[in-house]
């Protein structure tokens, strides 16, 4: 009885041993993609759609007429290679020109001044975009613009209006 226990306690672990080196395993990979695309996206004002105007003042006492309101902050954000130059750039859509009789003040006459890193003044142009602001690869760059209108005794008298298209380019 003793050597058929001793037999069976023999056997169980012969099976137990054979199981192990007779063990399945098998791996498997998984593939992991992230599609990431150039994006930008560009605030000027807190809005969509933001708006100056440049209130009468006597040429004797301002030259450079600030504009209301005095700045416009900007936010710039990229999404793009990390050595891609980011670019915001601004075009005059033509000079100023009024409603009633057909008067202009040239776009030239409005200029900016610009704070922030990365963000550079200049003078609006109706037939070159001027570059306003530049980065090197993705972020949010935040900033801020003040506008003039050059004053004389020689400006037509009216209400004039324009409008400018900032673009912000992430390659």
């Amino acid at each position: 009885m003793k050597t058929c226990k001793i037999l069976i306690a023999f056997l169980a672990l012969s099976l137990l041993a054979a199981g192990a080196a007779n063990a399945a395993t098998d791996t498997n990979t998984l593939t992991i993609n992230a599609t990431v695309t150039n994006q930008a996206t560009l605030t000027i004002g807190g809005t969509k759609t933001p708006s100056i105007s440049f209130p009468d003042s006597d040429p004797e006492s301002v030259l450079s007429i600030p504009s209301n309101p005095a700045t416009l902050a900007v936010v710039a954000k990229a999404k793009t290679g990390s050595a891609s130059n980011v670019t915001l750039t601004v075009k005059a859509n033509g000079d100023l020109t009024s409603s009633g009789p057909a008067e202009t003040i040239p776009i030239s006459n409005v200029t900016w001044t610009a704070s922030g890193t990365g963000f550079s003044a200049g003078t609006m142009n109706k037939t070159t975009a001027q570059t306003c602001g530049s980065w090197t690869g993705s972020g949010k760059y935040t900033g801020s613009y003040s506008y003039f209108l050059a004053n004389s005794w020689t400006l037509p008298v009216g209400t004039f209006t324009q409008t400018a298209t900032y673009t912000l380019l992430a390659p």
